[in-house]
């Protein structure tokens, strides 16, 4: 577990430090830690409450869904779908986006958003 914190603070650090038009490889520490928490369930829920906690954040929110948007677990899936009252705007939008890409059906969040914003759930979830 020690080696997987430490990856988890290094993946952090990356992100705090990142601006787009960086090279992308300046992200590979969160790739990392997304492949380290695979098969380790305590690190993997480490790494999903780090990025549930960060979904809210204008600044780093894209990446954190992009990583949940990737785990596997339904953990991961849950977090969006938690993420949803707590965010609006853009963000509520790009939540949204995740869950479709995840092909989220599953939470009663998502189904229970106002109109247009359902209309754009239906849309994102479509092949």
């Amino acid at each position: 577990m020690e080696d997987s914190a430490k990856l988890l603070d290094n993946a952090f650090e990356a992100l705090k430090t990142y601006d787009w038009g960086k090279e992308i490889k300046d992200l590979k520490p969160i790739d990392d830690a997304v492949v380290a928490t695979h098969d380790d369930d305590a690190a993997r829920k480490a790494l999903e409450t780090r990025l549930a906690a960060i979904l809210a954040d204008k600044d780093n929110s894209h990446m954190a869904r992009y990583a949940l948007e990737r785990i596997q677990a339904s953990e991961a899936a849950a977090a969006l779908r938690d993420a949803l009252p707590k965010v609006a705007g853009a963000l509520k939008i790009g939540v949204i986006g995740s869950l479709g890409a995840r092909r989220d059906a599953g939470g009663r969040a998502v189904r229970e958003l106002p109109m247009p914003l359902a209309i754009a759930t239906f849309f994102t979830n479509r092949s």
